[in-house]
């Protein structure tokens, strides 16, 4: 075995935050490239071929553990995303309620955008109630006439695992660098969006009270 370097380290480190880098992208190309790298370099370092000849049992059950947690660690991902894609969708529609707020009741919206979704986007401008969906498609000119188009925004289309083949493949494959991302960005992402809610609430609450206060003060 070779004596590691400080040539080494930094290599590794290199490696190591460019594998991050990739997991956090979740780019099954670059991350495939970087353990190949990885592996050649340790091969230099550490005889890990005469390690698994001589230890193919070892091997066998390190490979079975190792795809069972990550296939658990890509369902637990696909949830998450799943969820996020919801509350993008969901954010979607709030900002047609603002649009509306004047014209329309806000659950009517709600309600009615989430049918044009699960209905399959078949809810045409024309239709009934159509001016809440207007938005959502293009008028297109031809020869016969006006035409509409569907327009759909990305936050409104379910996300599909065959268009997903990639992301869940990664987190499968290189869940040990997609656990240390959802634990040093992910978790750090989600608690700073919980202290930015949370200031905005504090900041509306306080905003509302002191308001109260001067219209009644101002009144009397």
């Amino acid at each position: 075995m070779a004596e590691l370097s400080t040539g080494f380290w930094f290599a590794a480190l290199a490696l190591g935050l460019a594998a991050l880098y990739c997991a956090s992208t979740e780019s099954l190309l670059f991350m495939t490239i970087i353990t190949i790298i990885a592996a050649v370099g340790l091969s230099y370092t550490f005889p890990l071929a005469v390690f698994i000849w001589n230890n193919p049992l070892i091997l066998l059950a390190g490979v079975l553990v190792y795809v069972v947690i990550g296939t658990g660690w890509a369902f637990f991902k696909w949830y998450l995303y799943i969820r996020e894609r919801i509350s993008l969708r969901n954010a979607k529609i709030e900002e047609r309620v603002q649009e509306l707020k004047d014209k329309k009741e806000p659950d009517l919206v709600r309600t009615t955008i989430k049918e044009f979704i699960n209905n399959g986007f078949n809810k045409k401008p024309d239709d009934y109630l159509g001016e809440i969906v207007e938005p959502y498609w293009s008028k297109v000119r031809r020869h016969e006439g006006i035409e509409y188009v569907k327009d759909i925004p990305y936050q409104f289309k379910q996300p599909l695992i065959a268009d997903n083949k990639e992301r869940f493949t990664t987190w499968l494959i290189f869940w040990p660098f997609s656990v240390a991302v959802f634990c040093l960005y992910d978790s750090a992402k989600a608690a700073w969006q919980l202290v930015q809610r949370t200031a905005t609430s504090i900041y509306h609450y306080c905003a509302k009270r002191l308001q109260a206060v001067s219209d009644k003060l101002w009144r009397d």
